[in-house]
């Protein structure tokens, strides 16, 4: 595909994304779908509508329609089976109705991972699995295991306006160049996920959701696995790792810090690195820059941890794991009040 063509694609679905996040917006307001207040988060002074999601999901859904029945279509040289194969088209369906639900209804935390896992389930009998092992139930079991890790820790970074919306950009920029094959679907996500930014950076007037957060994580899950096959274990499974790295380090910090506190890992606290962040006295813009900005460049040492001697694929992810044990020690430090979240 062309640098012309890639520009066109991203442009399209960002203008379809803008007019899904709209709608999903007014209808948000018309049906009371709102996030309510919170006092911990500085931003959330006031209900916002949060089912951002759904426009993101539609306007995904549309524009790969489109593409099917145009002449630009024919200019990606992919069949529509290898752009979206039912591997990854039902459990994001899933992933959706599932979100959807959970906004509406707010369900409690095994509620919510039993529907996560249904989702991955359903990916995995479908044949969504790396083949890490050569053994089919270790394999399968692992790769339902990525799923539900990405799909909870995109969910638990999505407390800052745009703060995953702008990680989805970097990442799907990223995915666009590592795979090829997927490359119509990672463009058009790019370009979907830039749309949504522009109501979602601060202030925001619309949310992500469970439901965004959910298909957001189900999907990058959905493409790295999908990915898979022909690469070498080393260095592909710290590549996976490095394009997911901010939401995996909030994974690990919040249910490391709630451990030590002697909390339940799976409920919920304040200690999510961008309040952290805020309580030390970052302002919301600064905290999206620096998480981005580390998004960004783990999203790049992945791309480029392929084209390197062993030596120094070693020395990279020494250097990332030494950097977010020295990002958590501080984070320790910037105590915030004591008030559920998620």
């Amino acid at each position: 595909m062309s640098l012309a063509h890639s520009i066109l694609l991203s442009s399209a679905a960002m203008l379809m994304s803008i007019s899904g996040t709209y709608l999903m917006l007014r209808i948000s307001l018309r049906f009371n779908i709102l996030d309510k207040p919170n006092p911990l988060i500085p931003q959330r002074t006031h209900a916002v509508p949060h089912l951002g999601g759904v426009g993101i999901f539609v306007s995904v859904a549309l524009m790969l329609l489109i593409l099917y029945t145009s002449r630009l279509y024919q200019a990606t040289g992919n069949t529509f089976a290898a752009i979206l194969p039912a591997r990854i088209v039902l459990p994001s369906f899933l992933a959706l109705w599932f979100g959807i639900a959970d906004d509406i209804w707010n369900f409690a935390p095994l509620g919510k991972f039993s529907l996560q896992l249904v989702t991955a389930t359903c990916a995995v009998s479908l044949g969504l699995i790396y083949s890490l092992t050569g053994y089919v139930f270790i394999d399968a079991v692992l790769s339902g295991f990525w799923i539900l890790v990405l799909m909870n820790a995109f969910n638990l970074t999505d407390v800052c306006d745009g703060l995953v919306a702008g990680i989805g950009v970097t990442t799907f920029a990223a995915f666009s160049a590592y795979y090829p094959a997927n490359r119509t679907l990672t463009l058009v996500l790019l370009g979907s996920m830039v749309g949504f930014l522009i109501f979602n950076a601060p202030p925001a007037s619309i949310f992500l959701g469970e439901t965004g957060s959910s298909f957001l994580g189900f999907i990058i899950a959905a493409i790295t696995l999908s990915g898979s096959q022909g690469k070498n274990t080393w260095p592909y499974v710290p590549i996976m790792l490095l394009f997911t790295a901010v939401p995996l380090f909030e994974l690990l910090f919040l249910v490391g810090v709630r451990i030590m506190k002697r909390l339940p890992w799976w409920k919920g606290s304040s200690d999510h690195f961008s309040l952290r962040l805020q309580a030390h006295g970052m302002s919301k813009r600064k905290v999206l820059a620096t998480a981005w900005s580390a998004s960004l460049t783990a999203c790049v040492i992945a791309l480029v941890i392929e084209r390197v001697a062993l030596v120094w694929q070693f020395l990279l992810i020494f250097i990332v794991i030494i950097s977010s044990i020295w990002i958590s020690f501080h984070l320790l430090r910037w105590e915030v009040n004591s008030v559920h979240t998620k």
